[in-house]
């Protein structure tokens, strides 16, 4: 497969390989420092927001993790990412030592 810029291939079982156009936001932010999620389970964001804010996420609750959000992540402004997920759902957090642990009400 040939691609032009901009375009990207998918390999997938059901039909083999696809190209077409990409959201730059959401393939390439990592290399700006961003993260940008839209439906996700909150428990699908551990391993990157442990990676980038160097704390060991815990769940208190199983449901935390299941919680279902869309948004964007910046590396090293952790604050603000916690503000934006207390905001927008029924998600609670708080530290202990090094941990960042989540809950719901």
């Amino acid at each position: 497969v040939r691609l032009k810029p901009g375009t990207e291939a998918v390999y997938g079982d059901y039909n083999g390989m696809r190209t077409g156009t990409f959201d730059p936001d959401i393939v390439l932010g990592w290399m700006k420092g961003t993260y940008t999620f839209h439906h996700i389970k909150l428990r699908d964001l551990k391993p990157q927001m442990e990676r980038w804010f160097a704390v060991a996420v815990v769940f208190d609750k199983p449901e935390a993790g299941n919680s279902v959000v869309t948004g964007l992540m910046e590396k090293d402004k952790l604050t603000p990412f916690l503000h934006d997920l207390e905001t927008a759902g029924d998600i609670k957090y708080y530290f202990s030592n090094n941990e960042l642990h989540f809950t719901t009400p």
